[in-house]
């Protein structure tokens, strides 16, 4: 049987690890903690301080500390402030990263289009377009966020075997087997020239419905903003269609990223990045259940079916 070749990124931390730094910070003021579903790497727990309900986060990647750095620098702009949940402390403290932030109000997007009508759902869709035109216009200046390569060569790095993602440990000790990672690979490389060479609007990095929360009908907040980069903007279109195939958001997108044919290259290359990503970290996890449902969307008989 395979293993799992990485440790399990999921932060292990009790509630009462939970309960006792909040005490630590809050005396007994706080109250009804409760834990969240969700999150790869995080912890989140839910609680009550002076009528209002606020988020803890838990990491033990103390390392990582740059990455809500960065969460709470775009809190901090004007726009994105909007959507952001604000955060109100960073602390390290009993060997790990406790955050605290405000709550998001209302549901996931995903909850609500389960039981909208289909003139809320277009109209949602709507509103998707008008963060995507937001992010394409946002320039975010803070170091934090800086590259040490233009765009197109940031992508292309991440699909190379000695990239940070371990590719050679991967195609060789899971799986996840060499030829579709090279299949994958090829057909990456013989659509990069849809890439952009270089590009500075904001990306969320892991935009998806579980990230995107409603209320009365409207967008009222984007959380998980730990992956966030300068980049092509169109990277969190692709990454949304490919968890949520049936929502195509290419006519909502405006005409400033170029043609409706060039844009659904574009999204269709990125949405390869993704793939090939997503299937590595459920390769890594060894998670065979959850990399079989990805492969077979992509995968007829072994061959990519694009």
């Amino acid at each position: 049987m395979t293993k799992t070749i990485f440790k399990k990124s999921k932060t292990e931390t009790d509630l009462k690890e939970a309960q006792d730094y909040l005490r630590f910070k809050y005396s007994a003021e706080f109250k009804d903690i409760t834990p969240l579903e969700g999150g790869v790497t995080t912890q989140a727990y839910k609680f009550r301080l002076n009528d209002k309900t606020l988020i803890l986060k838990v990491n033990e990647a103390i390392d990582r500390i740059d990455t809500f750095r960065k969460e709470k620098f775009l809190t901090e702009i004007e726009g994105i402030s909007f959507f952001a949940p604000k955060i109100f402390s960073i602390e390290k403290k009993f060997k790990k990263l406790f955050i605290i932030s405000e709550a998001v109000k209302g549901e996931p997007l995903e909850s609500f289009l389960k039981k909208c009508t289909k003139n809320s759902r277009e109209l949602l869709i709507g509103q998707l377009g008008e963060v995507f035109t937001l992010f394409k216009k946002t320039r975010v200046k803070n170091n934090l966020f800086e590259r040490k390569e233009n765009w197109s060569s940031y992508i292309l790095t991440r699909i190379k075997k000695d990239h940070r993602h371990h590719w050679n440990d991967i195609v060789t000790k899971t799986f996840f087997k060499p030829e579709f990672y090279e299949q994958i690979k090829n057909r990456i490389i013989a659509m990069k020239r849809v890439l952009p060479e270089d590009a500075n609007d904001l990306v969320h990095g892991d935009f998806h419905m579980g990230h995107i929360y409603v209320k009365n009908g409207k967008i009222s907040g984007i959380i998980d903003w730990g992956n966030a980069m300068t980049g092509d903007s169109l990277y969190d279109v692709a990454t949304f269609m490919f968890w949520s195939p049936k929502i195509s958001l290419i006519n909502s997108i405006g005409e400033s990223q170029g043609s409706k044919v060039l844009i659904k290259e574009r999204v269709l290359f990125y949405q390869l990045i993704v793939l090939l990503s997503v299937l590595g970290h459920f390769a890594r996890m060894n998670d065979l259940r959850a990399f079989k449902f990805t492969f077979n969307k992509w995968f007829k008989n072994g061959k990519l079916k694009i």
